[in-house]
Parts: C-alpha cells; sequence; structure tokens
C-alpha cells in the first residue's frame, strides 16, 4: 500500500513538473538573481560608517532612511525592513521586463504565478534570457517592449534593498520610488496588476510630494521641480492613454482588412498620435524627443494602462471620500486589502 502511494506521488510530482518545466526553470532563474542581490546587499548602518563612501552618498542614504520613516508615519505604510540595505550595481542595469500584446488588439500577454496571480510581464535577471523571450514573442507576432527595472518590491517575502541606481535620481523621485514600493508591501491584490501598480503609482506621486513640502516646506525648488516633473509625468500618461483609446477603436473597424492594410493603418495612426504631442505643454521638451529613432507599439501603449489608467478616480477618491488625506486613504486601503 506505501509503495503504490510513494508511486503515485512520485508520477504526480513527474506530471507536475513536465507541466510546469518552464515555470518552475524560470522560477529558479530569479530565485538565483534574487538571492545574489540579497546577499550581496550592505546594510546603511555598516556604510555610514565606513570612510570609503563619499559624504553625498552616506547623505543620500540619511535621507532615505528619513523617507521611508515618512512613509510609516505619516502615510501609514507598514514597517518592514525593507531598504535597510543597498545593493551596489556598479552602474549596470540588473533587471529587465519584458511584455508583450496582440499586434492588433490591445490585449496582453499574461502570465501565471505563484502567490501574485497573473502579471502582464516577466522580469529577468539576465538581458539575454529577456531578449530571448522578446525575439520569441515577436516570432510568434506579438507586439514587445523590454526595459530596465530600477525598483522592485518582493511583498513582504525578503527584505527589499535599494539599488544604488535610485540614488542618482532627484530626492523627490528616491521618494517617490520608496514609497511606491513600500505601498506594494502593504496592499496587495492578487491577480490585479492593474490595481496594485495604479495605486502605488498615485501613493507614491503624493507621498512624495508630501515629504518635500513637510521636509523643506511648500515654497522650495525641490518640491516646484517635483511638481514640474509630475505633471509632465501625467500629461505624458494622459496623451497616451487618450492614444490607447484610438487605437482600440482602430483595431475595432479593420479586423476584416489584410494584415498589410491593418499594418499600415496602424503605422499611421501611431505616427499622429505621437506627433501630436506638439500639442502638448511640457515644462520639459524631453518627452518629446524621445521616439525619433523608432515608433511605439501597443506593448508601450498598454503600460500606460497598467500604471496610470486609474489615476483620475484614485485622485477623485482622495479628494472626496479620504479628505485629501493619504494616510485615511492607505489605512482604508490596507483593511480591505491587506498582504496575507
Amino acid at each position: 500500500m506505501i509503495k503504490r502511494i510513494l508511486i503515485g506521488v512520485g508520477v504526480l510530482i513527474f506530471v507536475l513538473v513536465f507541466i510546469y518545466f518552464d515555470l518552475i526553470v524560470y522560477g529558479i532563474g530569479q530565485g538565483i538573481g534574487q538571492m545574489k542581490v540579497l546577499i550581496n546587499a550592505r546594510p546603511i548602518e555598516e556604510m555610514l560608517l565606513d570612510p570609503e563612501v563619499s559624504d553625498e552618498t552616506k547623505r543620500k542614504l540619511i535621507k532615505v532612511g528619513k523617507m521611508k520613516d515618512f512613509a510609516i508615519n505619516n502615510i501609514g505604510l507598514a514597517k518592514s525592513k525593507n531598504y535597510t540595505t543597498v545593493y551596489n550595481q556598479e552602474g549596470k542595469p540588473i533587471l529587465w521586463v519584458v511584455r508583450a500584446c496582440e499586434p492588433f488588439m490591445l490585449k496582453n500577454k499574461e502570465w501565471t504565478f505563484p502567490i501574485v496571480g497573473r502579471v502582464s510581464y516577466k522580469g529577468f535577471f539576465n538581458l539575454k534570457k529577456a531578449k530571448k523571450l522578446r525575439d520569441e514573442l515577436k516570432a510568434e507576432g506579438y507586439d514587445t517592449y523590454i526595459r530596465e527595472v530600477s525598483a522592485w518590491s518582493t511583498l513582504g517575502w525578503f527584505k527589499d534593498p535599494l539599488m544604488s541606481g535610485v540614488l542618482n535620481d532627484s530626492e523627490g523621485g528616491l521618494a517617490n520610488t520608496i514609497i511606491h514600493e513600500l505601498t506594494h508591501s502593504t496592499i496587495f491584490v492578487k491577480d490585479s496588476l492593474t490595481f496594485n501598480e495604479n495605486l502605488a503609482s498615485f501613493i507614491g506621486d503624493k507621498g512624495a510630494e508630501m515629504y518635500l513640502s513637510h521636509t523643506y516646506g511648500e515654497h522650495d525648488d525641490k518640491l516646484k521641480n517635483y511638481i514640474h516633473r509630475k505633471e509632465d509625468r501625467a500629461k505624458f500618461s494622459e496623451h497616451f492613454i487618450l492614444g490607447t483609446k484610438k487605437l482600440d477603436s482602430l483595431y475595432r473597424s479593420i479586423q476584416g482588412l489584410s494584415e498589410i492594410e491593418k499594418k499600415s493603418l496602424k503605422e499611421e495612426m501611431i505616427k499622429d498620435i505621437i506627433q501630436n504631442m506638439d500639442t502638448v505643454s511640457f515644462h520639459s521638451n524631453g518627452y518629446k524627443n524621445r521616439f525619433t529613432k523608432q515608433l511605439p507599439n501597443n506593448a508601450f501603449f498598454m503600460s500606460f494602462l497598467l500604471y496610470r489608467s486609474g489615476q483620475n478616480k484614485l485622485d477623485s477618491l482622495y479628494t472626496t471620500k479620504y479628505d485629501e488625506s493619504l494616510l485615511k486613504m492607505v489605512d482604508a486601503f490596507k483593511e480591505l486589502h491587506p498582504i496575507q
């Protein structure tokens, strides 16, 4: 009897490994990359005592601690040991994500993972593997988009380190990154990647503005510059979210056409969306010069729905339901969607 049970278990394990082989291999690769980062991250306390660490870096690391304290005490994000260590990237990117979308339909390619559920991207600590997946998806006919990632959250499973690269950002940008990622380790909904990212983006934006105002005052240049950057980012996002609506209408109207005709109309529409950026009033001209070499595709457009499509709704809730109190808003969402 025991022998039969063992044989049955062995067969079940074999079948599961066969079915989920790619996922298992991917998970092992990600686990190795994550462990490398965790093992080689240095405690901030140790770096502050190290005479080899520059005074400028030490000043930034002290600010990281203040940003985290502000996020916990003034915004209500969960206490954790996240961002008490730093991983030295040595000036190199270490993580990339690959996204894919149908070529004539605004429908993302999705993957399913334990704990987080369905997600519309795959992350890699190895650029060659990221490019390999991108090329495979392109060969299958998908529009693809690959980009570097400077921060991520393990949802409380590990002590997330700060990537050294984000220390080069402005103080407002750094605060935004930390608050964004701490939101992920405070509030999380399985199978709701768009909700999770939109909420973290909203709280990161508002929280960084609050931090700068609290630290330097309402009239400081750091706050003014951050608000200008935030406004530019919002205008850029709104332009592309509107673009997704135009593309969606186009794709619905051309389903019966040939592949060549679809491609021509799609390219014409995307060119028109990019050219219309000249009508947007940005504080900086950086956004308008972004697509001189290559037009964006569906996967790029869809990334704005992931991170920015719910900002107006969240802002309305923030204003009308939570009395413009980020603390009230976070407390309410923590109760509704706690980290399990």
